[in-house]
């Protein structure tokens, strides 16, 4: 099913319910958004809101079964591949490289900081300079108990799995003074902050290591690709925060 705010999970007979009263009342699943550059059976049963998603790939574009993209504004050269059950919130802006591609089960939000807020140490996701406005990337799976202490999944894997395969450890995602009853995805340096390049392009390039890890079965890719590499890479040099 979906998840509530906390993560929780949703019946699916109640996401189904609520489905059917909307189609019954005539309601859109698609409202002051542009979307181009996907072939019509590419965004059946999701929805759009207050969005501009321009692909010039309608061959591998789609959007899929039961997501949701809302405040977003996404161009790219290639394709755009949002998976089933994703919530895309405020993703903005160009994409380095030719396609986005989101794994499905994720939810994916962009944040703006402010200069104060930023911190000191590691490296922005693209390595743009410090002039660009940063933003930080909330990631994580829809069914990731994020106030669970202590936490079970990460963006839909098993933590423990998760950290084998990034190398980290918990400490590198929690402070020494966070005892473990206390631990939680909310409080967890997870989130990477992005800076747009002189392009206004982002790189999200940590998502293709993402999909490695939500490869068959969910354990992963035993061959990853070099873009999942790299995409590991730049996930654990960048500044994250919780």
């Amino acid at each position: 099913g979906a998840t509530n705010g906390v993560g929780a999970a949703v019946p699916d007979s109640w996401t189904n319910s609520h489905r059917n009263f909307g189609r019954s009342m005539g309601l859109t699943c698609r409202s002051d958004s542009f979307v181009s550059g996907f072939a019509p059976e590419g965004t059946k049963d999701c929805v759009v809101l207050n969005s501009v998603l321009v692909s010039e790939d309608d061959a591998d574009s789609v959007i899929g079964e039961g997501s949701v993209v809302e405040h977003a504004r996404v161009e790219c050269s290639g394709g755009i591949e949002i998976g089933k059950r994703c919530l895309l919130s405020g993703v903005r802006g160009s994409t380095r490289g030719s396609s986005l591609r989101v794994p499905s089960g994720m939810c994916l939000q962009m944040l703006p900081l402010r200069r104060s807020a930023e911190p000191t140490g590691g490296k922005p996701v693209d390595g743009a300079g410090e002039g660009a406005r940063p933003f930080v990337c909330l990631c994580f799976g829809v069914e990731d108990g994020i106030k669970d202490a202590p936490p079970k999944t990460l963006f839909g894997l098993d933590l423990k799995f998760v950290l084998r395969a990034s190398g980290l450890v918990e400490d590198d995602l929690w402070d020494a003074t966070v005892p473990p009853a206390k631990r939680t995805l909310w409080n967890a340096r997870i989130n990477p902050v992005l800076h747009a390049n002189g392009e206004a392009e982002f790189d999200l390039s940590f998502l293709d290591w993402i999909e490695c890890l939500k490869g068959p079965g969910g354990r992963g890719n035993d061959s990853p690709t070099p873009a999942a590499d790299l995409g590991l890479r730049r996930w654990r040099e960048a500044r994250r925060l919780s």
